[in-house]
């Protein structure tokens, strides 16, 4: 799905990097474009530091949870690289081997492995919604939500993406030597299909995740409501409180995507079913690109900001200290009862 045709304004029709603005193209474009690398080379290295950290020091989460914030951070690092390769690389660039090209143009400049691993990553958040309804809903079932249910879950988005995405490889042609940005169905039959499918990436992408987020949240919101004034030990306390935390933050992040990847959703089915006029390089598209970045870049930030356990951790795995043993965060979580694996 090429909605964000991410070719670079930072090189010229002949992939000649230009020290001056390029012609034609407007300075704001150019910052822009700019500012969305620096945030793309940021991402990759926040999200790297949160998969380390997760791998390293992970114990302090259940596995269900720590497998599913390491996958999220591994995708949201591979979408931030290949952002970074798309600003940086000359557009539909080509090295003249025809097998080679021809495959680059199909597999790489249609972006769909680009679309293919956000639609994983959104997905991803959903999974955590789940597990984070299961935690504070059914905490009785969480245990059966670990290990192969969650690994199934994730392969699950793998396999969907494939199936989904398949007709983003359609929306350029290996033509006479060249990648050129043009449907591979030609004529009306090819506006109908894009047309169709523009509406299920809305759905798939977009609205059934959004729903999936507000029943889940809601959910849980409701029954944290209600067994907020329960009597409860110590022990239990502190495990709510780490529950609590947990769930804020999945929550945050998925607010977080609602509104980054919902402004460019939006934006480019509305243009291609015809109500508005979606192009390259207007800055209704340009600034739904850098929306959409940021929902790969925000997310260990989030991390920080909003789980003590989190930053435990990550002082643990690169300051070489052990954290507090009286946290609140970290005992809790190391000493879950049987009956209430939540965290």
């Amino acid at each position: 799905m090429s909605w964000m045709e991410n070719t670079s304004v930072l090189f010229d029709e002949t992939g000649t990097e230009e020290a001056a603005p390029v012609s034609g193209v407007e300075t704001w474009a150019i910052v822009l474009d700019q500012c969305q690398l620096a945030l793309t080379c940021i991402g990759y290295v926040a999200n790297k530091v949160t998969f380390i950290t997760l791998v390293k020091n992970g114990h302090m989460f259940s596995p269900a949870i720590c497998l599913l914030l390491k996958h999220q951070a591994l995708l949201d690092s591979w979408v931030s690289a290949m952002g970074t390769i798309l600003l940086l690389q000359p557009p539909l660039w080509k090295t003249g081997r025809y097998g080679f090209d021809l495959v680059v143009c199909y597999v790489w400049h249609s972006q769909a492995i680009y679309w293919a691993t956000i639609y994983m990553s959104v997905w991803n958040l959903v999974a955590i919604a789940v597990e984070r309804y299961i935690a504070v809903c059914h905490p009785f079932k969480h245990n059966d939500f670990q290990g192969t249910p969650v690994r199934v879950s994730i392969a699950s988005m793998y396999g969907a993406s494939v199936i989904i995405l398949s007709p983003s490889y359609m929306q350029v042609r290996f033509k006479d030597n060249m990648c050129i940005s043009e449907y591979l169905i030609p004529g009306k039959l090819g506006e109908d299909f894009f047309y169709g499918y523009s509406i299920l990436c809305l759905f798939t992408l977009y609205l059934l995740p959004a729903l999936a987020f507000m029943f889940l949240y809601g959910r849980i919101v409701m029954s944290l409501r209600r067994h907020k004034k329960t009597s409860q030990s110590g022990t239990s306390k502190a495990l709510k409180t780490v529950q609590v935390t947990i769930t804020k933050t999945a929550f945050v992040v998925t607010l977080v995507f609602m509104v980054t990847i919902g402004f460019d959703a939006w934006s480019y089915t509305l243009g291609y079913t015809g109500v508005t006029n979606y192009e390259f390089g207007t800055p209704v598209q340009k600034i739904g690109v850098f929306f959409a970045v940021c929902n790969s870049v925000i997310n260990p930030f989030v991390y920080l900001l909003l789980m003590p356990a989190f930053r435990d951790s990550l002082a643990k795995t690169f300051c070489c200290r052990t954290p507090p043993t009286g946290s609140g965060s970290n005992s809790a979580t190391m000493t879950q009862p049987t009956d209430n694996n939540c965290v």
